[in-house]
């Protein structure tokens, strides 16, 4: 099970950091100005490559100047035409993160949340003494549904080579062409 398909028993966070990783994430931070160049010169290339695709949009980034360019989201008119780009991305083993399957940012696959799992033996936050009932249906976000059916996203990689690049680009033309 690759990593944001596993289940969860419950929600919570994880924040404890050893030593190590914080010398490491230290040293990291001086490298991260170039980091950053680099990775928003990835995004703009592949952008480009994706702006020839009629009907395509791309997500509005609030702040590009403090865009760190790690993602390129963007968006097909409907769910099937999205469904059919990114079977011909991966088929060219160039596919995107179709956010209806992604367990993390999708809301109606938060399976702690639709069975009230939770840390507590009380059953708090679902069950506890008042008159409110917490409830998390899957279909609670409808918008949200529609607009995550027709998102593919992409990791932009740091070190993108010229042949990472031509696969990208061709693996997109010939998607563009079943649309």
């Amino acid at each position: 099970v690759g990593r944001g398909n596993e289940g969860r028993n419950f929600f919570g966070f994880n924040y404890r950091m050893m030593e190590l990783q914080g010398a490491i994430g230290l040293a990291q931070l001086r490298k991260l100005p170039d980091m950053i160049a680099r990775q928003r010169t990835n995004k703009q290339r592949i952008k480009a490559m994706l702006a020839k695709v009629p009907g395509l949009t791309f997500r509005q980034t609030p702040d590009p100047d403090g865009d760190t360019a790690t993602f390129l989201a963007f968006y097909l008119s409907t769910r099937e035409k999205t469904e059919a780009f990114n079977r011909v991305l991966s088929e060219n083993k160039a596919g995107a993160i179709h956010f209806m399957n992604n367990t993390w940012h999708h809301y109606a696959k938060w399976e702690q949340l639709h069975e009230k799992k939770t840390a507590f033996r009380s059953g708090w936050p679902f069950q506890y003494t008042g008159d409110r009932v917490l409830d998390y249906p899957a279909d609670a976000l409808p918008q949200t549904l529609g607009l995550l059916s027709r998102t593919l996203a992409w990791q932009i990689n740091l070190n993108m080579s010229e042949a990472d690049f031509d696969r990208i680009g061709s693996a997109i033309e010939k998607a563009a062409q079943a649309l």
